[in-house]
């Protein structure tokens, strides 16, 4: 969000730079300044949409974490069922906490 005065008035906010966003005048500032590491070529982009719809990047960046969060809130995961199968047990000398002898193991029976 943007960090300027709002004096009430209509003009402060259509004076304001094209980059702020349509809502400051609702004096709505509790954001928190903060830094990420992204990969350059979703940055570029990121500024080509913020550019295209008269943003900040951060506006922009903002938003999508928004819709993300949000959408992945109201997704409910459909429940399965794991079936397992009796094959009579584990095989004589098999260790399940020895990692590098049951990869021998099943590198025996390929």
């Amino acid at each position: 969000m943007l960090l300027v005065p709002i004096t009430g008035s209509a003009a402060v906010v259509a004076a304001l730079p094209w980059w702020t966003h349509h809502d400051a005048s609702l004096a709505c500032f509790d954001a928190v300044r903060t830094t990420i590491t992204i990969d350059e070529h979703l940055l570029d982009q990121v500024r080509q949409v913020a550019a295209a719809r008269r943003q900040t990047v951060s506006q922009v960046i903002e938003e999508s974490v928004r819709e993300s969060v949000l959408r992945r809130g109201s997704e409910s995961r459909a429940s399965f069922e794991l079936r397992t199968f009796h094959a009579g047990g584990y095989q004589p000398g098999v260790d399940l906490d020895d990692d590098s002898s049951l990869l021998e193991l099943m590198d025996r029976h390929r």
